[in-house]
């Protein structure tokens, strides 16, 4: 999809409605854009940082303002991949996995089928989809139970939903 930013509110939000422990997730961006949530994200404790992005000029981007972020800022390492979602290798362990909204159609399709292959009873992965327009293809794989966050404005409809792989929603529950 076309590239839009993802509001630093909405991805502390989406971290903090998890109910996860970032001290045991690596944080994942697939389609990371500019980087923004990469930059938000160091200011956890997260395992690592992994920012996946099939754009050559955005990967450009995003390294730069990353490294302009951390030349200022302790927090863990942030590492930018110039790759495809769909093949792009990701961490071992549990992932915390932010969308804002990068695919549609095949593409997304792709990646939420490749998301939920890597559920199983141990490995929790969580997706938080920001601008959730097109997340069904998260359901569709029957590998995640769909969370709606309430918009602070309640009479907007949600645009944010977190999904949680059944390893991750037996912690929480």
């Amino acid at each position: 999809t076309a590239y839009s930013p993802s509001s630093a509110a909405r991805i502390r939000r989406l971290i903090r409605r998890s109910g996860i422990d970032p001290r045991v997730f690596h944080f994942v961006d697939l389609g990371t854009g500019k980087g923004r949530p990469l930059v938000v994200a160091s200011s956890y404790p997260f395992l690592s940082i992994v920012g996946i992005e099939a754009d050559p000029s955005l990967c450009d981007i995003a390294r730069n303002n990353v490294r302009t972020w951390t030349s200022k800022n302790d927090g863990p390492a942030i590492s930018i991949i110039e790759a495809d979602a769909r093949v792009a290798g990701l961490p071992d362990g549990n992932l915390f996995v932010f969308l804002h909204n990068p695919f549609v159609g095949d593409v997304l399709d792709a990646v939420a089928e490749r998301l939920a292959e890597l559920t199983d009873s141990a490995r929790e992965v969580v997706v938080a989809y920001s601008g959730d327009e097109n997340c069904a293809a998260l359901e569709r794989t029957g590998a995640f139970s769909r969370v709606r966050l309430t918009p602070l404005r309640p009479w907007l409809p949600s645009t944010m939903s977190l999904f949680f792989s059944s390893a991750s929603k037996q912690k929480r529950a």
